[in-house]
């Protein structure tokens, strides 16, 4: 960065954060354009700068799976804590804005970073007032299911567990 380009306290992240919060007018900020212009990143900030695009992005509805981020990023895809941050970067948009998070999908498209997400759940749990598990009326519930349930329970957290698809092709006697 050049001394024009440099303020106090002023990061890459930071301005491009601030692109972000100034895009109503113009559309949202181009990434890959924004990394171009500082190149000799180091792997941390592009991370970061990745994680504040994402963020953003779920925020406006206009998201980016981590799949996407770690194909057109492959130095970040093949450092195992940034691959997690993005990945779990998703996990936590999504639950942002409220949409459907299930820990074993996150396992099944990143089976190499299974345990780790599994770490990660287990913090946002132990920081969750109450925990609501989903669990589908026709699979029943998963090994990975089952998993969460324990951790849920030893970790002493108020839970609610709800049966989704319970009003599909089911008789009404085998729904009651």
């Amino acid at each position: 960065m050049n001394p024009a380009e440099a303020t106090a306290g002023s990061t890459l992240v930071d301005r491009f954060a601030r692109l972000w919060q100034e895009s109503q007018s113009h559309g949202p900020p181009d990434v890959r354009a924004f990394v171009q212009g500082h190149a000799g990143l180091p792997l941390r900030e592009l991370a970061d700068l990745l994680l504040v695009d994402q963020t953003y992005r779920w925020q406006t509805g206009c998201p980016i799976t981590a799949e996407q981020y770690l194909e057109t990023w492959p130095d970040v895809a093949a450092d195992p804590e940034l691959r997690l941050d993005l990945v779990y970067g998703e996990y936590r948009a999504r639950s942002a804005r409220n949409l459907p998070v299930d820990p074993a999908a996150f396992v099944r498209r990143f089976p190499d970073l299974g345990e780790a997400l599994s770490r990660q759940v287990e913090v946002a749990i132990s920081e969750s007032d109450v925990v609501l598990m989903v669990v589908d009326a026709f699979t029943g519930p998963t090994d990975y299911d089952q998993i969460m349930a324990r951790m849920i329970l030893h970790l002493d957290k108020p839970h609610l567990l709800v049966v989704n698809k319970i009003d599909g092709d089911l008789d009404e006697a085998e729904a009651a």
